[in-house]
């Protein structure tokens, strides 16, 4: 869900106070599986990007009622978001153990995981912490062993600064652990249009370089429209039952 939820609300101009965004998420033969809002809001000098992932219907059983959170935020560089904080929160819950037999007296408790990323001049640290029904489990911290000016929230809000003719190569923190490469490649219209039914606009591919939902590179692709707001993005073949389509529904720009 990580990066796939990050992908769509791509360069918007940093002009406007509030943006704010609606996705709705399918999977092949199931549907809807997830809604993402996203907001950026900005000033003259600071930025603040939030994208709140909710899973829906079959897959919000299936997942513990899973939601995601991301944040982002620092200050705007010449036109160029830099991140100060990058946040990401996963809860779900679980059933806790009980002696009752009827369903209804099962309680449910929220696990939440809590990464927190800050940037220095030429490190990143990152935090870790764990918490069950409410309590501290674990916590951790550790300086990255890469340096990125961006995280995956600021690089794709920054993303009118690529010059995707050729393949290029990025790093972004909450990427790629080891060491926060993406490899964004152009999709040619041939292509694009057999994907995303048209070939208008701006189509390319990223590659996480990772696994995600059980596509070994992570390949997906992503369509901007000439206004520079991303439309669609696609995960193709995931398991047996197809693709995880991400669409754009609403959007309000706001002063």
């Amino acid at each position: 869900m990580r990066i796939f939820f990050l992908l769509l609300f791509l360069s918007f101009s940093l002009h406007a106070k509030t943006i704010t965004a609606t996705y709705h998420v399918s999977y092949g033969i199931f549907g809807e599986v997830g809604e993402v809002k996203t907001t950026l809001k900005t000033d003259d000098k600071t930025y603040l990007i939030t994208v709140k992932a909710n899973t829906t219907g079959f897959a919000r059983s299936l997942s513990g009622e899973r939601d995601e959170y991301f944040e982002s935020k620092g200050f705007i560089i010449n036109d160029i978001l830099t991140p100060k904080t990058y946040t990401h929160i996963v809860k779900r819950k679980k059933s806790k153990s009980s002696i009752s037999f009827k369903v209804k007296d099962w309680k449910k408790v929220v696990k939440k995981k809590v990464v927190t990323t800050n940037f220095y001049r030429d490190t990143i640290v990152e935090n870790r912490e764990k918490f069950y029904d409410g309590k501290p489990t674990s916590q951790s911290s550790k300086k990255l062993n890469f340096f990125a000016k961006n995280d995956i929230l600021s690089m794709f809000f920054n993303f009118k600064n690529y010059h995707i003719k050729k393949p290029i190569k990025v790093k972004a923190a909450g990427a790629k652990a080891d060491d926060g490469q993406l490899d964004i490649l152009p999709l040619e219209k041939k292509r694009a249009k057999k994907i995303f039914q048209t070939d208008d606009g701006y189509n390319f591919i990223i590659l996480v370089n990772q696994p995600i939902f059980s596509s070994k590179k992570g390949e997906l692709f992503v369509k901007i429209n000439k206004q520079g707001i991303g439309t669609m993005a696609i995960l193709k073949d995931v398991l047996f039952f197809g693709d995880i389509t991400a669409k754009l529904i609403n959007m309000k720009v706001s002063e």
